[in-house]
């Protein structure tokens, strides 16, 4: 009797471990699975974040992105409209009835197209410049599923659905991008003009005070030199001294003034600036960039106040 139990209890437990062998290389050919999904979209991420992502538009403004964008939606529902969105490989009858199966076969094209189209507005509601290969794979991923889930009715959404709602995808991201960076351009036009009115004050206070300067030795080289006819020995030595310093005054006013004129007038001159940070921006950094102020040191002083930390160091 015992030995039978144990028979039993020996075949129940080999028995046991013959299932759990089973679950386990179910369970571990899942883990594999989503481990290289996981794989492959933490490539995704550090390929876009080397660059990898290649634009695949040209458009000169984000009106033309806005344009294309609106055309490829028409193409989507001329696709939808026309039944290419979506096709089934044989022709369902329900109870001998085609036009029942023909309804059938629409109402589940219909919930594959609002499962999927779901997916990839879900795709662009969320793209951004550091995930858009992410997104293309969700997007990718979710027509795999869908017309998996789609084999047992034998419909499928077609590739070149799929293709339009990639380009859309990344039409979205490309006009983001391109939006940015018009942005960044119009506050580097305006940073620009604030620099350069910035230096047409500084321009015109030089010129003025290189005015008044002239102006005044130019009275302290007359009165000095009308002196000199009066003055004769040690007196005179002086005066003639006088005069020359007078005289080397005046043309470093004439000289700063003339400078001054010259930058008036030429309004694009300036000073090209090679500057680093390393305590903001780490080793081998550099910021060039252009300003028209008389002293271009004033220039990075600015920069230094305003946007970061640290000082800058001047290299050129």
């Amino acid at each position: 009797m015992k030995v039978s139990e144990a028979k039993k209890e020996v075949a129940t437990l080999l028995e046991k471990k013959k299932r759990l062998s089973s679950d386990y290389d179910n369970a571990y050919k899942i883990f594999s699975g989503l481990q290289k999904e996981i794989s492959c979209l933490e490539e995704s991420i550090e390929m876009t974040d080397f660059g990898v992502y290649k634009p695949h538009f040209n458009f000169d403004d984000p009106e033309e992105y806005k344009k294309q964008l609106e055309l490829l939606r028409e193409k989507e529902k001329e696709m939808i409209r026309t039944d290419m969105a979506v096709q089934c490989d044989i022709q369902w009858t329900v109870d001998g009835s085609k036009s029942k199966g023909q309804k059938l076969t629409k109402q589940n094209h219909k919930l594959m197209l609002r499962a999927f189209n779901g997916e990839c507005d879900a795709a662009l509601a969320k793209v951004r410049w550091d995930n858009i290969l992410k997104m293309e794979d969700r997007v990718k991923k979710a027509y795999e599923t869908i017309n998996k889930a789609g084999d047992v009715n034998k419909s499928h959404i077609t590739y070149n659905y799929l293709e339009l709602k990639i380009k859309e995808l990344r039409l979205t991201h490309e006009l983001q991008e391109k939006i940015k960076q018009e942005k960044e351009d119009q506050r580097q036009i305006r940073e620009q003009m604030r620099d350069e009115e910035r230096a047409q004050r500084e321009i015109e206070k030089a010129k003025d005070e290189a005015e008044k300067e002239e102006d005044r030795y130019l009275k302290a080289l007359e009165k000095a030199r009308d002196e000199v006819q009066k003055a004769s020995g040690d007196k005179l030595i002086k005066l003639n001294e006088k005069v020359t310093q007078l005289e080397a005054q005046l043309k470093n006013a004439q000289e700063l003034k003339a400078r001054a004129i010259s930058r008036a007038q030429i309004t694009k001159s300036g000073h090209v600036y090679i500057i680093s940070n390393v305590g903001s921006f780490g080793e081998n950094i550099f910021k060039i960039g252009m300003t028209r102020r008389l002293e271009p040191i004033d220039r990075v002083r600015e920069l230094g106040d305003a946007s970061v930390p640290f000082s800058y160091d001047i290299h050129a």
